[in-house]
């Protein structure tokens, strides 16, 4: 699993089960590095 940026531990404990590309959950989310960067 690759991280774009760091999360609080309880994010990460929901997403990582989902053994996936973290980036694409956050864009499932709707949220992108330009937004949590800015």
């Amino acid at each position: 699993m690759q991280f774009c940026h760091p999360l609080h531990d309880e994010m990460i404990r929901i997403v990582a089960p989902l053994d996936t590309d973290f980036c694409q959950v956050m864009a499932a989310f709707g949220w992108s590095d330009v937004d949590l960067m800015a």
